[in-house]
């Protein structure tokens, strides 16, 4: 026989779910633009300009709202819509509602995140820091923006530091190994791989986050080189061409911007010498003179041309962040505390500020106000007057741990992390703070059990299929899916639950003849802190009322009941049943079939 169980959802589910469908068929849109207070990747765009569109924060800002996270954080927080996405040290990656801080579902990336996500349309791309072996190890992510399934993994020849970089179906990600690497985003083949080492020179890490510009990918190295390659690659090999690199005076840890209305495009770049490049972004030839090398001994002579550097910046201290580039000026901190403000075309100094400790943070600005944090445990907050030349006003805010993540800018509302793990969302002062709701939990559920076959046949295993669902917002994880025949475990499997999700499963086991009582456990041990753990267990009991096999997970004669002489006889000799006890039992527990919800 056949049964098939089903619970009836209580009103208040169904209106649930119906809310929760339009809002999935909502998210699930394939194409996402970039909206005006969105902050798609690291400085917010693929040339790290950093800058919001809005009017001055007014200020003092005050808090919104703190979220401790799992790890330290060195990552940036990156923004769509109305969802923040950030990971931490501890290899966990959060999605989180931007205005009010509930976690809309996290994923265990299983090794630190460093580097900062980059979001494309509908999916999130990461990079994960693993450095605990020797070489250092990565993975490449790739997660579905709704719910944070995953849709890719690739392994990296090394660790990530700085994070990925999408743009025209290409995504860029450089390497501790000193590999820049180029994946498609469909398919995800992997395209070319430029190493630091060509032309004679030492391999170098790269550690920035690639900057694009008119399908050129530009970023900085170890080695003391700063590169630009073609984003296509060359064709019909695996790798790409140079389309020009120069020597710079120490290690590029930071990322650089580039600025297409500074005299045509240029790329501006710190380094530990404490020097700020500008370099001319425009492609040189590979084959005829180099007229930008000026004699210089320190380019490779095999080598591309080096660029045409319109100036240098000193600074007079090691410069570790992205400068921004806004109202045509450049800003950027150094190690010394100093904040520097330069005329973007001729690197003359507008102002310093000392903030009297090392800045690790890449600023961001909005109109005339520009914010980072600093090692001091405070975000910075300086206005400066429209015409550049001087500063307005300057504050702080307190966060009361370092800070090595850059801040994101979004509705007038600062992002930022600290190194100790927690994030902040720090208002402008005429922002009413939002409602701070808790988190949304997981809420799974068993809710269908039907058996096969229909009528069973004696000796054949007998399938139940089981369908599962997770009614809560949030992600469940990987939660086991566990079968008991009459309270004995007979299988288990792991499974993983999205948010507001059905699944089903089929279970096959070895039967028996007589009656067994089955249930099917989600979550069972309470490992999840669901939103309501009643209806993770499901019970069916299955009879037989022929004496033929209905199922069970044993397999042992002896659980089998005791069969009467005459009865056997009497089935050997006329091959029909014959009424008896097994039979009047079998009869009535086929009419009985119970469900019942495990409180």
């Amino acid at each position: 026989m056949s049964v098939s169980t089903d619970r009836a959802l209580p009103g208040r589910w169904t209106a649930r779910l119906l809310t929760f469908a339009v809002i999935a068929a909502l998210v699930s849109v394939p194409t996402v633009q970039a909206g005006t207070n969105d902050w798609m990747s690291f400085q917010k765009d693929t040339l790290h300009l950093a800058k919001a569109d809005g009017a001055d924060l007014e200020t003092p800002l005050k808090l919104g709202w703190r979220k401790a996270l799992e790890g330290e954080i060195r990552a940036s927080p990156v923004i769509s819509g109305d969802t923040l996405y950030i990971g931490t040290m501890d290899g966990m990656f959060y999605a989180l509602d931007k205005d009010s801080s509930r976690t809309r579902w996290s994923f265990d990336a299983g090794a630190p995140i460093r580097g900062t996500a980059t979001i494309e349309s509908d999916r999130i791309y990461f990079a994960t820091f693993d450095i605990s072996s020797t070489p250092s190890k990565g993975q490449l992510y790739v997660l579905q923006r709704k719910d944070g399934s995953i849709i890719a993994q690739k392994e990296l020849d090394g660790a990530s530091w700085g994070g990925p970089v999408v743009q025209a179906g290409k995504v860029f990600v450089g390497t501790e190994s000193g590999s820049l690497i180029a994946y498609e985003t469909e398919g995800f083949s992997q395209l070319w791989t430029f190493s630091t080492s060509q032309f004679g020179i030492a391999k170098g890490e790269v550690r920035t986050v690639p900057m694009l510009y008119e399908n050129k990918v530009y970023f900085g190295s170890f080695n003391h080189f700063f590169f630009a390659v073609d984003a296509g690659g060359k064709a019909g090999t695996t790798t790409t061409t140079v389309s020009w690199m120069d020597k710079v005076g120490d290690i590029v840890y930071s990322s650089g911007v580039i600025d297409p209305n500074t005299m045509g495009g240029t790329a501006f770049l710190g380094s530990y010498d404490g020097q700020l490049y500008a370099f001319a972004s425009g492609a040189k030839s590979n084959t005829t003179g180099c007229p930008h090398q000026d004699g210089r001994k320190d380019h490779p002579a095999n080598a591309p041309c080096s660029a045409a550097i319109r100036y240098r910046y000193d600074a007079g201290a090691s410069i570790a962040v992205a400068p921004t580039v806004a109202n045509d000026r450049v800003f950027f901190g150094d190690l010394d505390g100093k904040f520097h403000s330069i005329q973007a075309r001729y690197g003359r100094t507008n102002w310093i500020h000392d903030v009297g400790a090392p800045i690790r943070s890449s600023p961001a600005v909005v109109n005339h106000t520009i914010v980072f944090g600093a090692d001091d445990g405070k975000l910075h907050v300086l206005k400066e007057a429209p015409n550049g030349l001087t500063l307005v006003s300057t504050s702080t805010f307190d966060l009361g741990g370092k800070v090595h993540s850059s801040p994101a800018i979004s509705a007038g509302t600062v992002y930022i992390a600290t190194q100790d793990g927690v994030l902040y969302a720090v208002l402008d002062a005429k922002k009413a703070p939002p409602e701070v709701k808790p988190d949304p939990k997981p809420d799974l559920m068993v809710d269908k059990v039907v058996s096969e076959p229909d009528p069973p046949v004696a000796g054949d295993p007998l399938k139940l299929n089981v369908t599962y669902k997770n009614l809560g917002e949030a992600r469940a994880g990987t939660v086991t899916l566990r079968l008991y025949a009459d309270d004995v475990l007979v299988d288990e499997t792991n499974v993983t639950m999205t948010a507001l999700s059905t699944m089903t499963h089929v279970f096959e086991v070895a039967s028996f003849p007589g009656e067994a009582t089955y249930r099917i456990v989600i979550d069972e041990g309470g490992f999840l802190d669901d939103a309501d753990s009643s209806n993770h267990d499901l019970e069916v009991t299955l009879a037989d009322p022929f004496g033929a096999t209905v199922g069970g997970g044993s397999g042992q004669d002896d659980q089998a009941p005791t069969v009467n002489d005459a009865s056997s006889e009497k089935k050997e000799d006329e091959d029909i049943p014959a009424p008896g006890v097994v039979t009047i039992l079998g009869v009535l527990a086929a009419a009985l079939v119970a469900l019942r919800r495990r409180r």
